[in-house]
């Protein structure tokens, strides 16, 4: 199976941002949905996805995407982030728990 390059995954995201671009200057889409999925924190999740699926499971990635997503759920409910940080932190700690374990595990 042939691995993709990283000018690959480049010139893919560029042709998927041109045409989104595009359709945008030609007001296809409705403002909701450009205020929640042409923002940055919905792109801020596809990186922490693609960075997650590319290195096998990066904690780094994951936190990425985490962050993108809390932005992104302050976005679609009107909460504002530093309730969803306080909510959530909890959860946090857990997967980086998680997280430290695993990786324990995997040196044994």
């Amino acid at each position: 199976m042939r691995r993709t390059s990283g000018r690959q995954v480049l010139g893919i995201f560029l042709i998927i941002i041109g045409i989104v671009w595009a359709l945008r200057n030609l007001d296809i889409f409705s403002w909701e949905f450009e205020y929640l999925y042409l923002s940055w924190p919905f792109f801020l999740m596809i990186i922490g996805l693609i960075i997650i699926i590319r290195s096998k499971g990066s904690f780094g990635g994951f936190i990425v995407f985490m962050v993108g997503g809390a932005f992104f759920l302050s976005r679609m409910y009107d909460y504002s982030i530093g309730e969803i940080f306080s909510d959530f932190w909890p959860l946090i700690l857990i997967a980086v728990g998680i997280s430290i374990l695993l990786e324990y595990w995997r040196e044994k």
